[in-house]
């Protein structure tokens, strides 16, 4: 078995995924002992994780063989522990792979996933661990490794936040860049986004969505134009009748929009959202002429927050509509356009007073 097969039977591993067992294996170096060959002291402090991978080790203390897959040290190397099985041999040619502690803890700084794996694993090691004996003053109690391991871990969740922080950050960024882009395309679309986003998180809260989903709400309505980017601005501000081709042009923008986003990992989940606002209940939409509940719903309450939007809007080409106007128009396209659902939670907002505008 190569490295990355093996630590995959290790439990501080198992559950990894792959590329994050690969980015572990690069770092194990291959170790080869003969019969007798004394692998760990029993005084000694283990500052390595050794998983064997052909051959067999024992221990002289606890009576334990380790094989193919098992794992020595596997714990005690991350805070520098005494080796918990005595001495350690091989009992014939064994091949293992070596993980220095330091180059395990670095992986865990850079792999949280192993963290939370590891710490799992240390979990189901304090459960079977014997309770020791009170004039057992060569093995340190289990509660004071347990606070050794709760302290570098703390730490290590510490840096992980600040890093999410400085991540989310970065990732706020980059939306209110694209959102930027889009507005300089057409400046009648100035504050739409943010306003479609708000009016989807108040009708997604009334359709029952998680308070975990109202955010990504949110940023799906902020960013469901996002792919007029790469539409011509005088397409965009043309005032006139579209012709066909430049009908076309500005028909694809749901899939301009969900290949940009598609490129940013943090904001794939926002694709629906994006794909398919311009979708119709009927069928008869755009781009997938996609039907009822074939629609994911990120796009059924798009539809319907994007377009009161935009009734609410004051246009080149008219005046923007009374809120009243505007809802009963929404209301009369629920079963056509939009979804009935929706229609209702929505008109629920309004009645609530949840959402109350002066047109645009």
């Amino acid at each position: 078995m190569n490295p990355e097969e093996l630590l995959a039977r290790v439990p501080a591993f198992g559950s990894l995924k792959s590329e994050d067992r690969a980015r572990i294996a690069t770092a194990a170096v291959e170790q080869k002992f003969s019969p007798g060959d004394v692998v760990a002291r029993a005084a000694e402090s283990l500052t390595r994780t050794l998983v064997v991978a052909e051959g067999q080790l024992s221990a002289s203390s606890s009576g334990k063989l380790f094989g193919p897959g098992d794992a020595v040290g596997e714990l005690a190397a991350l805070v520098d522990q005494p080796n918990p099985h005595g001495e350690v041999v091989a009992d014939e040619a064994t091949r293992c792979y070596a993980l220095e502690a330091k180059d395990l803890l670095g992986l865990i700084r850079a792999t949280p996933n192993l963290a939370v794996c590891v710490l799992q694993s240390l979990a189901r090691t304090v459960a079977a661990a014997p309770v020791p004996a009170p004039d057992d003053a060569a093995q340190p109690p289990m509660d004071e490794q347990v606070a050794a391991y709760v302290r570098d871990f703390r730490q290590l969740f510490q840096q992980e936040r600040d890093r999410a922080n400085e991540l989310q950050n970065a990732l706020m960024g980059i939306v209110r860049t694209l959102v930027g882009l889009c507005e300089a395309k057409d400046p009648t679309l100035s504050g739409h986004g943010s306003r479609v986003g708000r009016y989807a998180q108040i009708v997604a809260k009334l359709l029952g969505w998680p308070n975990d989903r109202l955010g990504e709400a949110g940023l799906g309505g902020l960013l469901h134009d996002v792919g007029n980017i790469a539409i011509d601005s005088s397409v965009l501000a043309k005032r006139g009748m579209l012709s066909g081709e430049e009908w076309a042009i500005v028909r694809s923008h749901p899939e301009v929009g969900a290949n940009i986003v598609k490129e940013i990992a943090p904001l794939r989940n926002l694709i629906p959202f994006i794909l398919t606002h311009h979708e119709r209940w009927d069928g008869r939409g755009f781009p997938g002429r996609l039907s009822g509940a074939r629609i994911p719903i990120e796009g059924r309450l798009i539809a319907v927050v994007d377009t009161f939007d935009t009734l609410m809007s004051r246009l080149p080409t008219r005046d923007a509509r009374s809120l009243g106007i505007a809802v009963a128009e929404i209301r009369g396209q629920a079963g056509s356009a939009f979804d009935p659902a929706v229609i209702e939670a929505f008109h629920r907002a309004i009645r609530l007073g949840e959402i109350a505008v002066a047109p645009a």
